[in-house]
């Protein structure tokens, strides 16, 4: 099948509502209802309290093990659907109480009136939408990290970002850049309303060559979106016509699947004057409906007052 016709199978196996306001007063009360099946499960089975803390994922890796190996969830009346459902809405909690993301629920993209529930990142571009842990994700006969890897993955935490291709301080500036994005601030603020580096003094144009080189080079996704990141957050505050291009140019490039796609292109929301960039490239997509990505370009061209056809 092609990509296009396992997501609309994908989505006719979505619930179907009449509209956002119905399928929010079905999702959103689940939360809080699997939450709690889950505290019990945790505390009446294993005497825990369940905890929303990365410290706590070991812990918590070890008991679903052993509700997995031995059905413990059927403890406390649940069926292993419904401790599936469980384990999506605590991943979804962790993201929410360590303010990576928030609970959204969106109709899906390609049936109409077909809703599910997920996650929308902190940074308000990209979404994880369904159950992203299930008792499926774990292996009962080993005890590798499960949770925080899918976490981890999910959400792109970065470590200590390395490049062979890169000088060392455009690299210590990436670093700087991820503790910012990841930081525990208190009160609680979204990346956009941060101060992050100091980019309107840090010229990285004559980087561009370099950066080009590694995101050609670099084989791993997740090592990729640490620049691509970067470099959209560089646009956002400095709205350079350089790099705002660069970054236009490498997404004709970037060579995923049909999601990450999606991902990619939604970060040109941050390109505030699409008007005075050279966007030839942007209105071929837009009237080219054998491309992926033609929806995608008409609505980021009619949102900048660009006519595209």
């Amino acid at each position: 099948m092609k990509p296009i016709e396992v997501a609309i199978e994908n989505g006719l196996k979505l619930r179907e509502f009449e509209n956002l306001k119905k399928a929010e007063e079905f999702f959103l009360p689940l939360i809080e209802q699997y939450g709690n099946e889950l505290k019990k499960l945790f505390f009446d089975v294993f005497n825990t309290d369940l905890q929303y803390s990365f410290t706590f994922l070991d812990i918590f890796d070890k008991i679903v093990r052993e509700c997995i190996s031995g059905k413990k969830y059927e403890s406390t009346g649940l069926t292993l659907e419904k401790f599936d459902r469980a384990l999506g809405v605590y991943f979804g909690d962790l993201a929410v109480k360590t303010r990576f993301g928030k609970w959204v629920v969106k109709e899906d993209g390609f049936v109409k009136n077909r809703f599910n529930l997920g996650i929308e990142e902190a940074n308000g571009y990209c979404y994880h939408m369904g159950l992203s842990l299930t008792s499926s994700d774990y292996n009962p006969n080993d005890n590798k990290a499960v949770i925080l890897k899918i976490f981890t993955e999910k959400f792109h935490l970065p470590k200590i970002f390395k490049s062979k291709y890169l000088e060392e301080h455009l690299v210590n500036s990436i670093n700087n850049f991820n503790d910012k994005r990841y930081s525990e601030a208190n009160p609680t603020i979204t990346i956009s309303s941060q101060e992050i580096d100091n980019f309107k003094r840090f010229d990285i144009i004559p980087h561009l060559y370099d950066i080009e080189v590694l995101l050609q080079e670099e084989k791993k996704p997740n090592t990729r979106d640490e620049v691509y990141h970067y470099l959209q957050y560089y646009c956002w505050k400095t709205q350079n016509r350089v790099v705002c291009q660069f970054l236009i140019d490498r997404l004709k490039f970037e060579e995923s699947i049909p999601i990450r796609k999606q991902f990619f292109w939604s970060r040109l929301d941050m390109i505030e004057n699409l008007a005075s960039y050279d966007i030839s490239v942007l209105l071929r997509i837009a009237n080219d409906n054998t491309d992926k990505n033609f929806k995608n370009c008409q609505d980021l061209l009619k949102k900048n007052k660009i006519n595209y056809h």
